[in-house]
C-alpha cells in the first residue's frame, strides 16, 4: 500500500495461545468498574518496580472488582450480551508472551494512572465512524470509565445512546444500544487514551516519524499497533525488504520504552479490497472478499518471534461476513444506505469500501481488546503477579528477526559471537545502536528547531482556521536562506524512542561516517506570488548531495503552477549525510509568476527505508492534498 505522506505532515502541522477456558471467562463479559488506592514502589537492582506482586490483597481485590464490573457492563448491552460469540473470540486472539500484558491490568486493577496508546492508520484514527457514532476509541473509552473510572466520577448504568440509532437498533445477535462511550476529548477513566495514529500512512512512515505521534513515550503503558491493511500484502523479496524491516524497527522501539508497553498487533481486515490477486498464470483477479488479502501472516511471525499478543479481526468475522449474519453483512456499504430510514443502522459492517461502521465493526475491534485484556485479568486471577515477570519484561530483546538488508553475515554466526554483540551490530540492541535511528522527521516544531541558520526566512502560521494552523518557514525575498542541521536535533522524546545511542551520534559531529539516506523536503506549490527555491549540501566533503560537490544546487523547487489550488508538494534527493551535514534552501532571483515566496512545511530523512520514501515522492494523491488543508473536503 502506497504511503500518502501529505495526509501525515497535515496532521502534525494540525505465554503463548491462549488457554480455552481463560478465553471463554474473558468472552462472557466486556465492562466494569474500578479499583481505587495506589501503589507503592521499591528498587532493585537498580530499577523502580511496583509493590503488588504475590499474593498481595490489593491486586486480587482489584482483579476482582474490575471482572465484576465487566460482568455487569454485559448484563447493560441489549440482550445482556456482546456482538461476539466466545468461540469467535477465542479464535480471534492469540496470547504471546503475557508478563506485559499482566502487569498492565494489575496496575489498573491498582488504580493507577496509565496511558493507552492507539496507533496505526485511518481505523485507529476512528474513520468509518461518522454522524456521531462511537469509534474504536470511543468504545474502549466508555468501557474504561466503567472499569477504572476516576476517583469522584460516576458510573453510570446505560447511560445514553452512543451511537444516534443505537437504541433504535434493538438488542439479540449482532445487537446495539445504550451504553456509555467516553465523549471527544474527555478523560473519564485512570486509563487515558492517546491516538496517535495517522490516516493513510503505513508502519514504514511512522518508523521515522514516531516521535511526532507519541509526543510522551516515558508515560506510554499498553500500545495497540494496527497496520494490516496499511501494509504491503505481499512485497517482493517477501521478508527482506523495506516494508517489513520498518515493521520490526518500529515494533522494537516500542518495545523498548521506558515503561516496556505491551504492543499488541491490532489486526484489521478489508472485505472490499481494492488491489488484485496475480494467479498462477500470471492473470490478475480481484481481491474483495479473499481471507488472505492483509499482512496477518507475515504479522504472525512477529508475534510468535518477540511474544507478541495478537487480535485478528477477521479470524473473528470472515465466516459471519460470508453467511450475512446482522451486524457483519458486506453486500452493501452503511454510507449507501444512510438516507434509507427503514435502513437497519446495525447490519452492515463496513461505513465505506475501507473503513468499519461505529456501531459494528469499530464495536467489534473494541470488543477484542477487552477481551484480550479480561483474558489477562482472569490469568491473574488463576495465578497471582509474582516479581520475576517484571525481570522478564525488563529483559534485553532478541536480535532482530529479519537480518539487515545488504548485511554480510551468517545468522548462526551471529548466534555464536552471542546476542548481545550481534545486537550492537545490528545497530537494534538496548545497549546502543544506530541502524535505522538517523531517520528523521522534523514537522512543526522540530523543523523550527532543526533550522540554524535563516536569513530572510520567518516562521509563520498562514492558516485561517486555528484548529488547523499552516505552520511552515517562509520568505518572500530573493537571497533569502535557510539551513538546516537535519541530524543534529535530539530531544527528550527522542532519546526516550531511540535509547541513547542518538544522542551518542548528536555529540560526535561531523567526524562521524556519513551514511546514505533520502532527504525529503516539503514544500508549497501555489497558483500566485511564488517562488522557485535551490537546494544544496553543506558541510565539506563528508557531505554530498545528489551526488554533487559541498554546495552546488541539487534540486530545484518551482513553488509556482497555473491550477488554482495550493498544494503541499514533496521534493526528493538521495544524500550521504552525517551528523553534522547541513541542508541549505535559497530563494532563486528569478520566478515565472514574478513573485518569490517560498514556505517550507517538513524535512524528513529516511535512511531505514529510502525506497519506501521515494515512493512518498511519487504519491501526491488528491485526498492527502484535502487532508493538508488546501483543499476543501
Amino acid at each position: 500500500m502506497r504511503l500518502l505522506l501529505l495526509l501525515a505532515i497535515a496532521a502534525v502541522l494540525q505465554p503463548h495461545a491462549l488457554a480455552a477456558e481463560s478465553l471463554q471467562g474473558a468472552a462472557a463479559a466486556a465492562g466494569g468498574d474500578a479499583t481505587g488506592g495506589s501503589s507503592s514502589s521499591i528498587r532493585i537492582g537498580g530499577r523502580q518496580l511496583h509493590e503488588g506482586g504475590g499474593d498481595d490483597p490489593r491486586v486480587a481485590a482489584g482483579v476482582k472488582r474490575l471482572l465484576q464490573a465487566a460482568k455487569l457492563y454485559r448484563s447493560r448491552l441489549p440482550g445482556g450480551q456482546t456482538m461476539l460469540r466466545p468461540r469467535q473470540i477465542h479464535r480471534a486472539l492469540y496470547g504471546g508472551d503475557l508478563e506485559r500484558l499482566r502487569n498492565f491490568v494489575r496496575r489498573m486493577a491498582l488504580g493507577e494512572s496509565l496511558t493507552l496508546a492507539l496507533m496505526g492508520g485511518s481505523v485507529s484514527k476512528g474513520m468509518g465512524a461518522v454522524a456521531g457514532e462511537p469509534s474504536l476509541e470511543a468504545w474502549l473509552g466508555g468501557w474504561l470509565a466503567q472499569v477504572a473510572p476516576l476517583a469522584g466520577t460516576a458510573v453510570g448504568g446505560a447511560g445514553g445512546d452512543v451511537g444516534g440509532a443505537g437504541g433504535a437498533a434493538g438488542g439479540g445477535e449482532g445487537g446495539v444500544g445504550a451504553v456509555v462511550a467516553a465523549p471527544a476529548g474527555s478523560q473519564r477513566s485512570t486509563v487515558r487514551l492517546v491516538n496517535a495514529a495517522c490516516p493513510a500512512t503505513s508502519s514504514a512512515y511512522m518508523n521515522m516519524c514516531l516521535r511526532e505521534y507519541l509526543r510522551e513515550p516515558e508515560r506510554v503503558d499498553l500500545i495497540l499497533l494496527e497496520y494490516a491493511i496499511n501494509d504491503e500484502a505481499f512485497p517482493d523479496p517477501p521478508w527482506e525488504n523495506e516494508h517489513r524491516k520498518s515493521f520490526e524497527l518500529l515494533v522494537r522501539k516500542l518495545l523498548r520504552l521506558p515503561r516496556r508497553p505491551p504492543v499488541v498487533l491490532l489486526n484489521t481486515y478489508r472485505w472490499h479490497s481494492e488491489g488484485a490477486l496475480r494467479g498462477p498464470t500470471g492473470t490478475k483477479r480481484p481481491s474483495g472478499g479473499i481471507y488472505y488479502t492483509n499482512t496477518e501472516a507475515h504479522y504472525f511471525e512477529f508475534a510468535t518471534y518477540y511474544g507478541l499478543p495478537m487480535i485478528s479481526l477477521k479470524a473473528a468475522v470472515y465466516h459471519q461476513m460470508m453467511a450475512g449474519v446482522r451486524g457483519c453483512q458486506v453486500h452493501s456499504l452503511r454510507y449507501q444506505t444512510r438516507e434509507n430510514s427503514s435502513s437497519d443502522p446495525a447490519a452492515l459492517f463496513y461505513e465505506d469500501g475501507m473503513h468499519p461502521s461505529g456501531l459494528t465493526g469499530h464495536r467489534v475491534l473494541s470488543e477484542l481488546v477487552i477481551a484480550m485484556l479480561l483474558h489477562a485479568a482472569r490469568s491473574l486471577e488463576a495465578r497471582p503477579w509474582r516479581q520475576s515477570e517484571e525481570e522478564h519484561i525488563r529483559a534485553p530483546l532478541p536480535r532482530p528477526m529479519i537480518p539487515r538488508i545488504g548485511a554480510n553475515y551468517s545468522v548462526s554466526e551471529g548466534w555464536q559471537r552471542g546476542a548481545s554483540q550481534q545486537q550492537q551490530e545490528d545497530g537494534e540492541g538496548d545497549e546502543g545502536g544506530g541502524y535505522g535511528q538517523l531517520d528523521r522527521c522534523l514537522l512543526g516544531d522540530n523543523l523550527r528547531a532543526a533550522a540554524v541558520e535563516a536569513q530572510g526566512f520567518e516562521w509563520l502560521n498562514e492558516g485561517r482556521n486555528p484548529q488547523a494552523p499552516k505552520w511552515g518557514f517562509t520568505a518572500t525575498a530573493p537571497g533569502s536562506h535557510i539551513t538546516f542541521q537535519p541530524l543534529g536535533l535530539d530531544t527528550p522524546a527522542s532519546s526516550a524512542l531511540n535509547g541513547t545511542a542518538v544522542a551518542a551520534a548528536s555529540t560526535t559531529g561531523a567526524s562521524a561516517p556519513p551514511v546514505s539516506v533520502l532527504v525529503i523536503l516539503a514544500y508549497l506549490r501555489s497558483y500566485e506570488n511564488m517562488g522557485v527555491a535551490e537546494v544544496s549540501c553543506l558541510g565539506g566533503a563528508g557531505c554530498m548531495c545528489g551526488g554533487s560537490a559541498d554546495g552546488a544546487v541539487v534540486l530545484r523547487l518551482d513553488g509556482h503552477w497555473a491550477q488554482r489550488t495550493s498544494q503541499l508538494q514533496l521534493g526528493c534527493f538521495p544524500a550521504l549525510l552525517a551528523p553534522g551535514c547541513r541542508v541549505r534552501v535559497r530563494v532563486a532571483a528569478e520566478s515565472s509568476s514574478g513573485k518569490h515566496k517560498v514556505k517550507l512545511g517538513g524535512l524528513i530523512v529516511s535512511h531505514s527505508a529510502p525506497g519506501l520514501a521515494q515512493d512518498m515522492c511519487r504519491d501526491n494523491l488528491e485526498a492527502t492534498q484535502r487532508a493538508a488543508g488546501y483543499r476543501e473536503m
